[in-house]
């Protein structure tokens, strides 16, 4: 009986497709916890074709030591601002969080009241409230408020017109995503 031998892998590339099957089951969690809730989870970078295309690339275009995730940097051209999308680390700011919170709690306070989440009956009223003027509490840590407040943040700058519609470039025209082949 013949056997196919296993593909040559390099160092990289296995811990690539390591860290893919942790977020494979990571996002599998996700799915059934939701799922209890009512609700869907979508994990697109464990989509079989995003996995495929990263590993696609030349690992020199895959990292460097000029940008933070370079190829979810140019996947994320058009949607994301560019001070986002083209940052150079991840960002790590503890004391200063806490810091900001606690200075900025009346603000946050009435940010409760026109909640676009609560407008969608996304989150609760009161529950918001508290957790944003005494975040603190919060039983489930910094993670899920941080998260909270970004979402909170990114609708209202949609209804402003902060961000860019999907696929209009910087210069306002479609453009590729950057990645090799793409064009």
């Amino acid at each position: 009986m013949a056997t196919t031998p296993p593909p040559v892998i390099d160092r990289d590339r296995y811990a690539w497709l390591h860290q893919a099957q942790e977020a494979g089951r990571i996002a599998t969690h996700l799915a059934r916890e939701t799922a209890v809730a009512g609700l869907l989870a979508h994990s697109p970078f464990c989509d079989d074709l995003v996995i495929m295309t990263c590993l696609s690339v030349a690992l020199e275009q895959a990292r460097t030591p000029w940008s933070y995730k370079p190829l979810l940097a140019e996947a994320m051209r058009g949607v994301l601002p560019g001070q986002i999308r083209l940052r150079t680390t991840k960002d790590h700011s503890g004391v200063e969080w806490y810091v900001g919170l606690k200075a900025r709690q009346p603000d946050l306070g009435a940010w409760a009241e026109g909640s676009r989440l609560v407008a969608a009956g996304v989150a609760d009223l009161e529950a918001l409230r508290r957790a944003l003027i005494s975040p603190g509490l919060l039983r489930g840590g910094s993670a899920e408020f941080e998260a909270t407040l970004g979402i909170e943040t990114w609708l209202r700058d949609l209804e402003f017109g902060e961000f860019a519609p999907a696929g209009a470039g910087p210069g306002g025209g479609d453009d590729q995503c950057g990645v090799p082949g793409a064009d």
